[in-house]
């Protein structure tokens, strides 16, 4: 039996659907350690399409879940498929995204062997696909993320430091499969929007066990304007609007009940805790003196731009972004003595042939 599942959700985005299998296809040998559900919840027309990419592929089998609506809650659809996994571990792979079969081995093997942790993964690396000017079109790389462990004994300092450091959702993650069935359960009952929704089983990871982070490449995110993430409502959009108050109390009380389980703390300290590490959260992302990214601002009106604005836009956004990449990390990928060189050539052969 695989070790371990990743569900790829996807929405009307066929083109990414087929480059992420076509590259988990090529690793015939890895595929014994994987099962894969792919959970569309795209139009009837991409859903066709998906389809056959499914079943043309040659090396491993899809469960292929399609009864999704296209407009349902992105986290009812995360919490049905996850019913359907087999294996001991688990992760969320967005469509446009890739993970290192070998780290999610590395990373389900660390578990198996350390029941005291809920979760692990590696570094984050973000790509952006620049327009094609003649030849091939060109992969640029950049590192913004310095993730750490959170290896603390105590459930109450661990959630702390994970909520008020918090940068990335961790549900992309290898996690044990039956705390991740739970949090995405308490997901659709307590936070079913996208911020609050990303944030809660990321905050309950911590809570139930410690996180691990490894020094090697476990993730490879695309990195697109006009993403789910970037135009959806902000935790500033419910404050504006008068429903953050509500959002965050159940928000809190789902993970205060969580952590007096899993502490010796009273609700009421649970609480405390957890205001305060939103406190810093909330000033380090979204206080005026820190300031908000191009896409935070440009956010709302994306959808009434002309093209050629909207173009022009993405263009100032993604140099701005990838023009001075963090440790020269676009140098060291693009070079052949680099120890995970294959790792990112066989994805951006990938990226570049599905484009």
């Amino acid at each position: 039996m695989a070790k371990t599942t990743i569900i790829i959700p996807t929405y009307n985005r066929s083109n990414c659907l087929k480059r992420i299998l076509n590259y988990y296809d090529s690793f015939p040998e890895k595929k014994d350690d994987f099962e894969f559900i792919v959970a569309d919840s795209s139009s009837n027309e991409n859903k066709k399409i998906n389809r056959e990419i499914v079943s043309s592929l040659k090396n491993f089998e899809v469960l292929y879940l399609s009864d999704y609506l296209e407009n349902i809650n992105p986290w009812y659809k995360f919490a049905n498929a996850i019913n359907y996994a087999k294996s001991g571990f688990c992760l969320i792979c967005a469509d446009d995204d890739f993970v290192v079969p070998k780290s999610a081995i590395f990373c389900a093997d660390f578990l198996e062997n350390n029941p005291n942790f809920t979760a692990a993964h590696g570094q984050y690396i973000l790509f952006h696909l620049g327009e094609k000017k003649g030849g091939e079109r060109k992969i640029y790389w950049t590192s913004e993320y310095a993730l750490e462990s959170m290896t603390n004994s105590k459930a109450e300092i661990r959630l702390k430091e994970h909520l008020s450091k918090y940068v990335l959702a961790t549900f992309s993650a290898v996690h044990r499969t039956s705390f991740l069935k739970m949090a995405l359960k308490e997901t659709t009952k307590w936070a079913p929007d996208n911020r609050f929704g990303e944030l809660l089983p990321s905050m309950l990871a911590p809570i139930y066990g410690k996180l691990k982070c490894f020094d090697m490449p476990y993730a490879v995110q695309e990195i697109n304007i006009n993403s789910t993430g970037t135009i959806t409502k902000t935790l500033e959009d419910f404050i504006k609007e008068g429903s953050y108050g509500d959002k965050y109390a159940n928000f809190r009380k789902c993970l205060s009940n969580h952590l007096g389980k899993n502490s010796e703390l009273s609700q009421e300290d649970s609480e405390k805790i957890i205001d305060e590490a939103m406190a810093v959260y909330l000033k380090k992302n979204y206080s005026v003196n820190s300031g908000f990214s191009l896409v935070r601002q440009t956010k709302n009106i994306v959808k009434l731009l002309s093209p050629a604005v909207y173009g022009k836009i993405k263009s100032i956004y993604t140099r701005r972004k990838f023009s001075k990449p963090k440790n020269d990390i676009s140098v060291l990928i693009n070079s052949p003595s680099f120890e995970y060189y294959d790792v990112f050539k066989k994805i951006r052969d990938y990226v570049i042939r599905q484009s």
